[in-house]
């Protein structure tokens, strides 16, 4: 059954709540990092409906691209369709795993770390977060790097509630000056009820 816009919103803040856990933010970026072209909004939305997904596209992607046919009654995964610009609305991905060979397949290339990058990985990381005393210790390294990673997310978190009442006030302040200041237009009577209506709403709206 398809997901709707409102349950995909709430589903959404849900898990950009809980995301930031220590070990769920681990399960977030092990999701992310097999779909690592899709947009931070994308991810986390793939990651609260399939964290298992290795290889995510729309059906007429997996069509046109690679050549396969998503199987009959395959759920797809419901993301915000940032592309349009009309109402908002939603569109759907399909892993991998519910799609199946057409006549003239093309091989899909699926995200992996090659044994022989590792020296390449750790030198990169080593430079941002310090040098380890054995290189094949990576635990401490790896704690350190979801630590800042951590902090950033909770830092995402406070930016976006903060972002969230200012846009709240700036719809408060337009709705009370169409509220209370006179316009000539006679038009804009059912303007202002509207508004009225509105503006009562929103006050009891929390970022």
């Amino acid at each position: 059954m398809a997901i709707r816009y409102k349950a995909l919103t709430e589903l959404y803040q849900e898990t950009q709540r809980s995301v930031t856990a220590p070990d769920q933010w681990r399960a977030f970026l092990a999701s992310a990092c097999r779909n690592y072209r899709l947009s931070f909004d994308e991810q986390l939305l793939v990651y609260a409906q399939r964290p298992d997904a290795t290889a995510v596209l729309e059906i007429e992607r997996w069509n046109r691209q690679f050549g396969r046919w998503v199987n009959r009654g395959a759920n797809g995964i419901a993301v915000f369709d940032g592309e349009h610009n009309g109402k908002p609305r939603l569109k759907y991905y399909f892993d991998i795993s519910d799609t199946h060979e057409a006549r003239f397949p093309r091989p899909v290339p699926l995200w992996t770390v090659r044994e022989e990058y590792a020296p390449d990985i750790i030198e990169t990381l080593e430079n941002s977060f310090g040098e380890l005393e054995r290189k094949e210790d990576l635990e401490k390294l790896n704690q350190r790097y979801l630590s800042e990673l951590e902090r950033s997310a909770k830092a995402h978190r406070k930016f976006s509630r903060w972002m969230a009442g200012l846009c709240t006030l700036l719809l408060l302040l337009f709705l009370a000056y169409l509220i209370f200041f006179d316009l000539p237009n006679p038009e804009y009577g059912i303007i202002r009820s509207e508004a009225f209506l509105c503006y009562n709403k929103n006050l009891f709206i929390k970022p």
